[in-house]
């Protein structure tokens, strides 16, 4: 929160750092909006017809011990497709995280089922979106095998009886062999995206490629993840995040 000050003081914006919502500013800024009372703090500002710069965990390199990256929206969770669609797709931000894309679908493989957190469940107020996708998946696909791959904290869950499950094992070694990603709004989509594994998404910054594409060639991958590079960035880049946010939103 200090970088995302900061970067917003050094682009000229007035910024007054507060623990709980007040509404007079044009931009709030947020990290981890599906917590219970930021989300509200979100939809208060929607309301009141201003912006919101929504950051939480990056997309890729999201966990290096100098300079993770943290992902950003405008108004929502992820960027919805209107705001990508107004994204450059230039290769530079993305060529930086050397990140070669694979191809490790078999189309004859296994189905992955991405579970929820615990706050998507409470601020979606969905509870058994897992055990039904699973049912539903198993139904459709029935000589395949269905492995439901529950959040890092919820290794065991309780009310979801599935087996097979790994929570456990680097999530590249889960996908790959998959011929399918289930998914609501996971990131887990952008992994799916590198490795070349389809994807089945309802929301997420993903659901702008796989909507339109359930099998994206290469190119239509690469220049999906070159948009999203734009979307994440690191507390050494918060004046360019800010200058990027304000130019992409301009006439929202």
């Amino acid at each position: 929160m200090r970088a995302l000050a900061g970067g917003a003081t050094a682009e000229g914006m007035k910024v007054s750092r507060t623990n709980k919502y007040v509404g007079q500013s044009d931009w709030l800024g947020i990290w981890g909006p599906g917590h219970v009372e930021r989300g509200a703090a979100r939809v208060a500002q929607l309301e009141n017809g201003k912006k919101v710069a929504c950051w939480d965990i990056g997309y890729v390199h999201s966990h290096e011990k100098e300079n993770p990256y943290m992902r950003v929206s405008v108004n929502h969770l992820h960027p919805r497709g209107y705001l990508l669609e107004r994204t450059p797709s230039v290769p530079t931000r993305w060529n930086a995280h050397n990140i070669e894309l694979r191809e490790d679908a078999d189309p004859a493989g296994h189905v992955v089922v991405i579970g929820l957190g615990v706050k998507s469940r409470e601020s979606l107020n969905i509870h058994n979106w897992e055990l039904k996708h699973l049912r539903d998946t198993q139904l459709r696909f029935p000589d395949r095998r269905v492995l439901y791959r529950p959040k890092p904290q919820l290794k065991r869950d309780p009310h979801i009886l599935w087996e097979p499950r790994d929570g456990f094992s680097p999530i590249e070694d889960v996908l790959r062999g998959a011929s399918l990603v289930i998914c609501r709004h996971s990131n887990v989509a952008v992994d799916a995206c590198i490795a070349g594994i389809p994807v089945e998404c309802e929301d997420g910054a993903a659901h702008w490629l796989y909507s339109r594409y359930p099998n994206p060639t290469k190119e239509q991958r690469l220049d999906f993840l070159c948009r999203l590079a734009h979307w994440q960035w690191t507390c050494l880049e918060m004046q360019q995040a800010w200058r990027f946010l304000q130019k992409v939103s301009a006439s929202l």
